[in-house]
């Protein structure tokens, strides 16, 4: 029989032992290449961000976009659907927002003008265009500084122009809305509601998501399940039409230079599956905004149009796009996105971001990143030697980056289709792995 004393040591030996495993590994990742994921689109969109200035376009197609929202003024036609991207044409930034006063220029408070609000989104729907145009009433109308009228009003509005829209380009013309500033179920299903009651139609239902440091990033991907199994699975929002949830606007402005916040995002939207999504533009460093500077809302540097680390997120998260395979993660502080092919390698990819939660930070965490059915993928095995190459990129803030950083290759033995590892990622970073026979290593720059 053991004594208590030696109970208790036992017990906070056996404590210790669990501490130390845990601080061995704090998060743990998972890639399962015998599992592709269904097949969706880029998340990677944009919000305005051009003008007459207009970056390299190999920059923005390197990027696979699929979404862009803005005017012609602020996101030219030609180059923004250069690549089939799906365009949201925002109706309010044509007609103007209330001023600081809270007076309306130019046109003043749409439902107080009907009849002339009515004649300019005719108007703006017989303009020359190309295809591929979706329609945008209003941008954030559940903030004071975007509507000053009621939210009634607002519906009243959205009713006018959705009539008028469909009456100069057919039943085939697309809407998107509300657009509010954040996702508020209770305003959602109020606006579904009312279109229900007065038949108006609603193609993809829209909100915005900036979490700010309350919220994990990880919260979208909640939302946007939450947002299809009550609005489009069923309810008024099946009853007016939605099949799509597009997110306006994503990412905080603490978020924007950190290439680990980025990708976090990237791989929250397609875990709610979002059907689009656009990057929020925002301020610089140096107080000026990104909005209209041809930066891609901050990827590229202004006025020199360099690639910032964020650049480099992007470009990385479209190459695996391709051949996504389940990847899950364990923790909201570590994002993780696999695929089997795409990489710019050439090969199968996994890509790791260690981005800002609510709560203490760790400067770095270790991840134990554990890989499963190699032998699906291109190059794999059940049991063989494999290479495994690296690039990181770093939280570099606002300045240009020339290219990834490339780490060591590390040499590991597959057993029944398995590779683990462990890494350690500091804050805001990203590290891209990509897999490949075992030959002569060679850096990837």
């Amino acid at each position: 029989m053991i004594a208590p004393v030696h109970r208790l040591a036992l017990a906070l030996a056996l404590l210790l032992t669990l501490a130390a495993a845990r601080s061995a590994a704090a998060a743990t990742v998972r890639v399962d290449f015998a599992k592709p994921r269904p097949t969706q689109p880029s998340m990677v969109g944009f919000t305005a961000s051009l003008g007459a200035e207009l970056p390299d376009t190999l920059l923005i197609d390197a990027l696979d976009p699929a979404f862009w929202r803005g005017r012609p003024a602020t996101a030219p036609l030609k180059p923004a659907l250069g690549s089939g991207v799906r365009y949201v044409h925002g109706i309010a930034d044509e007609w103007g927002y209330p001023g600081a006063a809270g007076d309306w220029p130019v046109h003043g408070a749409p439902w107080e003008h009907p009849v002339e609000f009515e004649a300019f989104v005719r108007e703006l729907a017989r303009a020359p265009t190309v295809g591929g145009q979706s329609w945008e009433v209003w941008n954030e109308p559940d903030v004071r500084a975007r509507w000053n009228g009621t939210r009634e009003q607002f519906f009243e509005t959205y009713a006018v122009a959705e009539r008028a829209l469909r009456e100069e380009l057919g039943p085939g013309a697309q809407l998107v809305g509300p657009n509010i500033s954040h996702y508020d179920r209770a305003w959602l299903a109020a606006f579904l509601s009312f279109c229900r009651a007065r038949g108006c139609r609603v193609d993809a239902l829209a909100w915005h998501e900036r979490p700010g440091r309350r919220r994990a990033i990880a919260s979208i991907a909640d939302h946007l399940r939450d947002a299809r199994r009550r609005f489009v699975a069923g309810g008024d929002g099946q009853a007016v039409g939605v099949r799509a949830l597009f997110i306006g606007e994503v990412g905080s402005g603490i978020d924007q230079l950190g290439p680990g916040e980025w990708l976090s995002y990237l791989a929250a939207l397609e875990r709610g599956r979002a059907a689009g999504a656009a990057r929020a533009c925002g301020a610089e460093p140096d107080g000026t905004t990104n909005c209209y500077n041809a930066s891609l809302d901050g990827l590229l540097t202004p006025r020199t149009l360099q690639p910032r680390a964020t650049w480099w997120a992007t470009r990385m998260y479209a190459d695996g796009l391709p051949g996504r395979v389940l990847a899950t993660s364990d923790s909201k502080r570590i994002s993780v996105l696999g695929s089997a092919w795409g990489s710019a390698a050439g090969g199968p990819q996994v890509l790791l971001g260690h981005a800002r939660a609510p709560g203490r930070a760790a400067r770095r965490l270790r991840v134990r990143v554990e890989l499963r059915h190699l032998e699906r993928a291109p190059g794999g095995c059940r049991a063989c030697r494999l290479w495994i190459r690296g690039r990181r990129l770093a939280a570099t803030g606002a300045a240009a980056l020339e290219a990834p950083q490339a780490l060591r290759p590390r040499r590991v033995r597959a057993h029944a289709g398995r590779v683990s590892l462990t890494l350690a990622i500091p804050l805001h970073h990203v590290i891209e792995l990509t897999l490949a026979p075992a030959t002569r290593p060679r850096r990837v720059g």
